[in-house]
């Protein structure tokens, strides 16, 4: 095939534990991707699809805030769903207020593998109440705010906070508020009545650009334990008893949600694949990390049957080492490509990071694979693998064998001992997955004809084709 992979290589031998079942972050099972692997002339192709995205996927926990502040306000965000994407998303929720109902919007992405958007809303009028925004997000706004009580020159009752506070049109959203009550006229106060007076001011800290901002007021509480709106929504309750002009004490809040304000909520997914190669040289467990492709890839690694770009169905990589075709790769030169007849372990992994940082994988399910070259036009180009045959010394994955590379289109091979006496006679193999065209590879199972294993020694090989003929030894060594 004429497609071309521009993954970055990376040289890192690492050793994974077979078959383990990997979480992430305490929420993520992560899931290993079917493979479909196929051998050609010194180069491997693979193709995978990926899993179901709300296998891959989670809500991370929402923040509230804007870009400058965390929130600490009365709003609350919670989530218990998936979001069916491949990539990680932020959901910039932005809060608009038209009279007492809060409008958020968002722009949320609808098909990953297109990119394309759609813009949301959802309007919010109870408090108290939790609403679904998508994917599990829901959003409740509480009926009261925070506030911190000073009372440290306040020796009268203490007064209780509440309601909602919004602050007004030149507040700054999410940054302190601080109120300074002063008792102006102190008396009783009852459950019959009173007449109480406060003065207050409040000062709030903007950028620098903007200045401080400083209101002021004042109120009257005639009635203990009836709650009196102060200004913008914050409400004071005063119990019984007696008051001193002249006494203080400030609250300090955070404004709750207001015009302009964002919150924040992030779908986080595994971080891609990784595409790891073993041959005989590696210890068993041990693998090359050949490939490493973002989740997020999905121009340059989808394809669809034909072998085109979009509608994206299937991720494609090809291990041909060292080409001339290939820009911006930097294989490992140690092992610039894979050899034909020589056997490999294929296998494409999930990963994603842990919270200390660390890589973890989905479990490996490797697939073996003997690349190899199509029929040769010349019996020169024949040789064998591995020469010598050394019993146990790693060629033998699926059993004792060695194999005949580079063989032309019919032809015939016979096996004769030191003595010239008949050992055998091969022919190639087909295609696995295309049964009309022949394999220019044919394995041997280091048997006679009559099936008993032969010993060790030299053997002489004889292979004749309408390609030529050629003669050629091996050493087998049990």
């Amino acid at each position: 095939m004429s497609k071309r992979s521009k993954g970055m290589f990376s040289a890192l031998i690492f050793t994974a534990i077979m078959g383990c079942s990997c979480m992430v972050l305490g929420q993520i099972d992560l899931v290993s991707p079917e493979v479909e692997v196929i051998e050609g002339n010194r180069q491997v192709e693979i193709f995978w699809s990926d899993p179901e995205p709300e296998a891959m996927t989670y809500i991370k926990q929402p923040v509230l805030g804007t870009v400058a502040f965390h929130w600490m306000g009365n709003a609350e965000l919670s989530s218990d769903g998936f979001y069916l994407g491949a990539c990680d998303w932020t959901f910039n929720v932005l809060v608009s207020l038209v009279l007492d109902t809060w409008e958020l919007s968002w722009r949320e992405v609808i098909d990953w593998k297109t990119g394309a958007q759609v813009n949301l809303r959802s309007e919010i009028t109870d408090l108290e109440t939790y609403y679904d925004l998508s994917h599990g997000i829901r959003v409740k706004i509480d009926e009261t705010g925070i506030f911190d009580t000073d009372l440290a020159d306040w020796s009268g009752p203490e007064p209780a906070p509440g309601g909602l506070f919004w602050g007004g049109d030149q507040s700054y959203p999410d940054s302190v508020v601080l109120f300074t009550f002063t008792c102006t006229s102190g008396g009783e106060l009852g459950a019959a009545g009173g007449d109480i007076g406060f003065d207050w001011e409040s000062i709030q800290t903007r950028p620098v650009e903007l200045g401080d901002s400083v209101q002021s007021g004042s109120f009257t509480v005639d009635q203990a334990d009836n709650p009196v709106e102060v200004y913008g929504g914050m409400k004071l309750t005063f119990p019984a008893g007696t008051f001193a002009s002249g006494e203080t004490f400030a609250i300090g809040l955070r404004l709750p949600l207001v015009d302009g304000d964002r919150l924040s909520i992030v779908a986080e997914t595994f971080e891609g694949y990784l595409v790891l190669r073993s041959s005989i040289a590696d210890r068993p467990g041990q693998y090359m990390v050949i490939a490493n492709i973002s989740k997020c890839d999905s121009f340059e690694f989808f394809q669809d049957e034909q072998g085109l770009p979009g509608p994206y169905e299937e991720r494609y990589y090809i291990d041909q080492g060292v080409t001339d075709d290939q820009p911006g790769v930097q294989p490992d030169p140690d092992r610039p490509t894979v050899l034909n007849g020589f056997p490999y372990r294929y296998a494409v992994v999930t990963f994603d990071m842990s919270e200390a940082h660390e890589q973890v994988l989905s479990p490996i399910d490797t697939t073996l694979v003997y690349p190899s070259a199509l029929p040769a036009s010349s019996a020169d180009d024949v040789y064998v693998v591995p020469n010598p045959y050394v019993r146990e010394a790693g060629w033998d994955i699926d059993g004792a064998k060695l194999r005949f590379v580079n063989v032309p289109e019919g032809a015939v091979i016979r096996i004769y001992d030191a003595s010239g006496c008949y050992v055998d006679t091969v022919y190639p193999n087909k295609y696995s997955y295309d049964q009309s065209k022949q394999q220019g590879a044919v394995d041997w199972d280091l048997k006679n004809a009559d099936g008993t294993k032969v010993v060790s020694g030299i053997y002489i090989y004889r292979l004749e084709s309408d390609r030529g003929e050629k003669t050629g030894r091996f050493i087998i060594v049990r």
